[in-house]
């Protein structure tokens, strides 16, 4: 009786830690948006932190959308360097034609952001490799 009991016990404690992390699983999986939903995504955050008038969000979203379109094409080829070469020649001709939409305040405020977000993801970086020193 005590191991029917005990077997009992063990079974519900290990569906219930299956099943938890099986939910955990599926709640951790990002749906990968669509290159619309990227661009807009994008386009919002700039509108909210540079303050754009409704032209240059037009200009940005445009922008935002052929990046993130032209990004997954890059992504889809097999060529890991080759991948990381375009990827970085993409965003350098993203960040200068976004430059060009930016009156010289919000470009100001611009670099200001991008610098903050190299520094986010360089310790970011080193929190993931504590001996990345």
């Amino acid at each position: 009786m005590n191991k029917r009991i005990a077997l009992f016990i063990i079974m519900i404690v290990t569906i219930t830690f299956t099943a938890g992390s099986a939910y955990a699983q599926i709640d951790g999986l990002k749906q990968k948006k669509s290159p619309e939903e990227r661009a807009q995504k994008m386009s919002d955050k700039m509108s909210k932190k540079l303050s754009l008038t409704s032209d240059q969000y037009n200009q940005v979203y445009s922008i935002m959308l052929s990046h993130a379109q032209q990004a997954d094409q890059i992504r889809s080829s097999n060529d890991k360097q080759s991948c990381k070469e375009q990827m970085k020649k993409l965003r350098q001709s993203t960040d200068s034609q976004l430059q060009a939409v930016f009156t010289e305040e919000q470009l100001q405020k611009y670099n200001e952001l991008k610098m903050m977000m190299k520094e986010k993801r360089k310790n970011k970086k080193g929190k993931l490799n504590p001996n990345n020193n």
